[in-house]
């Protein structure tokens, strides 16, 4: 691999591209051991792989294991990671995302060409070690040719419950598979009420998805802006062209008590895809108290007929810490 320490985001962390190889494990530690942490506590690799040597990606794993300090793995915007990457270092990371412009591919391990099942079974023991089920990779790996490849999304990996983000643990998130539930019990589980953090610009963000765990519509986020002190902005992202949404918006609210905005100023941001953004700045009289005292948050927009309002209710009280450290690590605009 293509081992380089990088700007990304405001902060340096190792790029890695191109296929494994046994000896890309010590590369990368010597790599990991030249950057600090970003503020959530994990150092951050970004990967680009096509795969390679299955042996390679486990001495890698096995690094990833006995750093002291938490790897947070990330296929960035544009970037795949395939085969060997997705099965051992993808999801040997503390914290492991994707961009919502990288690809995850999974397929059945090969010997000379031929499927090797032996194979295949340590890759779906190696994910349950990291947290993930074993049907979760030993489905793919078992049914998908090695010389033929299935592409995840971003949504994907949240419904296999393969993604883990930060926070998660502090929120009391509990461990998520949606698509195997709906397979096991015919229906998507509940969404939970624990906030978990995400990468916005060159900061951060705290999103809550209150429809399902891995359904990004009417996903809500809370996050600052250096270049606004003292304000938060909560938003939440709705499916449809953004000037039709922007055009039904009569108003907007947000009600945590003691924190009460009525046709409250909102803007109106386009995602580059089917996701609309609609942003309500709180104020700097109401941000102390939506952090601090707020247990229950309700975020409403007031559309035009023959629209529907949009209502989510959520809590905040388990979420403090996820809500305080996005609120101290904001974009700079």
């Amino acid at each position: 691999m293509e081992v380089t320490v990088d700007m990304w985001r405001g902060h340096q962390v190792v790029r890695a591209i191109g296929p494994i190889q046994m000896q890309d494990a010590d590369r990368l530690e010597e790599a990991l051991g030249r950057i600090d942490a970003l503020p959530h506590g994990a150092k951050v690799i970004l990967l680009d792989s096509p795969g390679g040597s299955v042996l390679g990606g486990l001495a890698i794993s096995e690094m990833f294991d006995r750093s002291e300090t938490p790897i947070h793995t990330v296929v960035p915007d544009f970037a795949t990671c395939a085969s060997a990457c997705a099965s051992l270092l993808l999801i040997s990371g503390d914290y492991r995302t994707v961009e919502p412009g990288g690809r995850v591919g999974q397929h059945s391990c090969a010997s000379n060409g031929v499927q090797d099942q032996e194979c295949n079974e340590m890759l779906a023991t190696h994910a349950v070690e990291h947290g993930v089920s074993h049907g979760s990779v030993a489905a793919f790996v078992t049914y998908v040719p090695p010389e033929d490849i299935l592409w995840f999304s971003q949504i994907d990996l949240d419904c296999y419950g393969i993604l883990r983000y930060p926070f998660e643990r502090e929120s009391g998130f509990e461990k998520s598979e949606p698509c195997i539930t709906k397979i096991l019990a015919g229906e998507y589980p509940q969404a939970q009420s624990a906030w978990r953090v995400d990468f916005l610009d060159d900061g951060y963000r705290a999103f809550l998805r209150p429809v399902y765990d891995h359904f990004r519509e009417l996903e809500v986020s809370l996050f600052c802006d250096e270049t606004k002190p003292g304000e938060l902005f909560p938003s939440m992202d709705i499916h449809g062209p953004t000037q039709t949404i922007k055009e039904a918006i009569i108003e907007a609210f947000i009600g945590a008590r003691p924190v009460w905005l009525t046709s409250a100023p909102f803007y109106v941001t386009d995602l580059n895809g089917p996701l609309t953004r609609v942003t309500v700045p709180l104020g700097q009289d109401s941000t102390l108290p939506f952090l601090t005292e707020a247990d229950e948050l309700i975020f409403a927009i007031n559309l035009k007929e023959p629209y529907e309002p949009i209502v989510v209710r959520t809590r905040l009280i388990q979420s403090r810490t996820a809500l305080i450290f996005a609120a101290n690590n904001c974009i700079t605009g």
